[in-house]
């Protein structure tokens, strides 16, 4: 079996690797290129673990998947984008929904045997960006918390930055849901994604 060292110098490299700088943006609400290229990098890099054997190569490939997600959700919450109307929403919530589908398929080729990082948490951003009346954000964060117990109010306001629709007391609503909402239960459980990307907000 592949050592803990070993394997962990191989995720540590992905890490090493600005996969999203570019994301996101106007030009990755219009194409898919971007993301195209994040897949070809991602995909020559696990090249490297063609020689290791099952149960190991199983490992790396989730700890590949997570590490992609986690820059993706770093990426979204930079401020770099936002949306300047109804349609830019739509445009980046399909986006999303894209690059989710387009990331599953990426470590199934690979071979990996269950993709449970990219399409859940992205769907759930899917849906909080996709909301035509944020007066109804609140639940839509509630839900959020629910699946994944980690986010925050930083990563939420930061979110909220991204959709450009969201009046300050919009986003004190939606983030008193988020203190208020039901505890999640332990099956909603789920290895850390948010709280490994630090985020500030001025709002929280």
């Amino acid at each position: 079996m592949l050592g803990l060292n070993r394997r962990s110098n191989y995720v540590s490299k992905l890490r090493s690797q600005p996969l999203f700088a570019a994301l996101p943006s106007r030009r990755w609400l219009s194409s898919p290129e971007l993301l195209d290229d994040v897949c070809k990098r991602t995909a020559r890099f696990c090249q490297n673990f063609q020689h290791v054997r099952n149960p190991a190569v199983q490992l790396l490939l989730v700890e590949a998947e997570r590490t992609v997600v986690l820059q993706y959700l770093s990426a979204l919450m930079q401020g770099r984008l936002v949306c300047r109307g109804a349609d830019e929403r739509t445009q980046a919530a399909e986006r999303m929904q894209h690059d989710a589908a387009q990331l599953q398929e990426l470590f199934l080729g690979l071979g990996l045997e269950e993709s449970v990082q990219c399409v859940p948490v992205l769907l759930a951003l899917k849906e909080l960006l996709n909301l035509r009346d944020p007066t109804l954000l609140g639940l839509e964060v509630a839900g959020l918390r629910q699946q994944f117990p980690d986010v925050s109010e930083d990563h939420v306001s930061a979110l909220l930055d991204l959709r450009g629709d969201v009046s300050r007391e919009q986003r004190l609503a939606a983030l008193s849901s988020l203190r208020a909402g039901p505890q999640p239960s332990p099956q909603a459980g789920r290895r850390a994604l948010f709280s490994l990307n630090k985020v500030t907000s001025p709002y929280a």
